[in-house]
C-alpha cells in the first residue's frame, strides 16, 4: 500500500520537516486515498502511509511515469492516457460547456452528470462498429495504440462524444423503465421481449453499434464517418434530459424492429458481429420504408450538428 504523486515543484522547509509540493497527481494509489478519504477524521489523522513524490516539468516524461505506474490491471488503463493531447482537449471542451469530464483517477467525488473516459470509449468504440472490442477487449481501446487512435482520433468533437454518451444514458433510462412496468406487470409482449434482449450485459453495446449503423436514418442525411454523427456545442450541457429524451424516442421507435427480426436467441445475438449486422440491415430497411418511425428522430435532428 502506498501513493505516487507527480508534481512540478516541490519545497523542502529548512528544518527539513515540512515538504510543500505545488499541484500534485495522484499517478498510484487511488485506492489508498480512497480509504483515506472515506475514514473519519479521527482515524485518519494518525495514519502513515509511504508516499513516493516524483518532480517533473516534462509532459511527456509525465505520460511516461503514469504508463509506468499503471499496469496492473485493465481498469487503470484509460488513466494511461490522462496526460494524452486528445483526452485533455475533450476535457477542456467540456469543461467550457460545464460538463465534468474524468479522464483520470481520483479519489474524489464526480457529479452523476459527470462523463468517464472508460465507458465512454467502450461506447465510442461500438458507435463506431467495433462491437467484439467493446464488449470484449475494452482495455485495448487505451493500451492499443492502433485501437485509440480509431476510437479517439484527433479529430473527435465533444459533440460526438455527448451524443453517444446521451444515448447510453438513454439506453439505461429506458432499460430502468421497462423493469418498472414488468414489476407492476403492465408491459405488452413486444416490451417484454425488449427487456429480454436488455436484460444481457452485452447488450448496450449491442443496442449502441445498431443505433451507429442506423446513424443516417436517424439524421436523416448522409454521414460515411460515424463520427460525423454530433451534437450542436448548444446542446452540450450538464442538464442533458432534452438530449436523453430525444435519443428515448429514438430508440423506443428502433428497439421494436429490431427484436422482431433476431436471427437466433437474444444471449448469442448480442456477442455476435454477424448477428449485429444482420439486425442492423433488416431493421435499417423497416426504419426507411416506413416514414412514420422517422418523425420519432425529428427532436433529436434538431439537435444534430450540420456537416455542411
Amino acid at each position: 500500500m502506498g501513493i505516487t504523486i507527480v508534481t512540478k515543484k516541490a519545497t523542502l522547509s529548512k528544518d527539513k520537516k515540512k515538504l510543500t509540493l505545488h499541484g500534485i497527481s495522484v499517478v498510484n494509489g487511488a485506492q489508498t486515498t480512497g480509504a483515506i478519504h472515506a475514514a473519519e477524521q479521527t482515524h485518519a489523522k494518525d495514519i502513515f502511509v509511504l508516499t513516493r513524490v516524483i518532480t517533473v516539468q516534462d509532459e511527456k516524461l509525465i505520460s511516461e511515469i503514469v504508463a509506468g505506474n499503471n499496469t496492473q490491471n485493465s481498469i487503470m488503463a484509460w488513466d494511461r492516457r490522462s496526460n494524452n493531447p486528445v483526452q485533455m482537449r475533450i476535457a477542456n471542451e467540456f469543461s467550457s460547456k460545464g460538463v465534468d469530464y474524468v479522464h483520470r483517477r481520483s479519489s474524489a467525488r464526480k457529479p452523476k452528470t459527470s462523463i468517464f473516459a472508460d465507458p465512454i470509449g467502450q461506447a465510442l468504440c461500438a458507435f463506431s462498429g467495433d462491437l467484439q472490442t467493446a464488449i470484449r477487449t475494452k482495455a485495448d481501446i487505451f493500451e492499443n495504440e492502433t485501437t485509440y487512435n480509431k476510437v479517439f482520433p484527433v479529430t473527435i468533437s465533444a459533440g460526438h462524444i455527448y451524443a453517444v454518451q446521451t444515448l447510453a444514458w438513454a439506453y439505461d433510462h429506458l432499460k430502468v423503465q421497462l423493469k418498472e412496468k414488468s414489476n407492476l406487470g403492465s408491459m405488452t409482449d413486444i416490451e417484454e421481449r425488449q427487456l429480454k434482449l436488455l436484460d444481457y450485459p452485452a447488450s448496450k453495446q449491442f443496442v449502441i453499434c445498431i443505433v451507429g449503423e442506423l446513424r443516417e436514418e436517424i439524421a436523416g442525411r448522409k454521414l460515411l464517418n460515424p463520427n460525423s454523427f454530433e451534437l450542436k456545442p448548444t446542446f452540450i450541457a450538464a442538464d442533458s434530459k432534452k438530449v436523453v429524451q430525444a435519443w428515448v424516442a429514438a430508440l423506443q421507435a428502433i428497439l421494436p424492429q429490431m427484436i422482431q427480426n433476431l436471427p437466433a436467441i437474444e444471449y448469442q445475438v448480442v456477442r455476435s458481429t454477424e448477428h449485429m449486422n444482420a439486425v442492423a440491415k433488416s431493421t435499417k430497411g423497416i426504419v426507411a420504408a416506413v416514414p412514420l418511425l422517422q418523425t420519432s428522430f425529428d427532436p433529436l435532428r434538431l439537435m444534430l450538428n450540420s456537416p455542411w
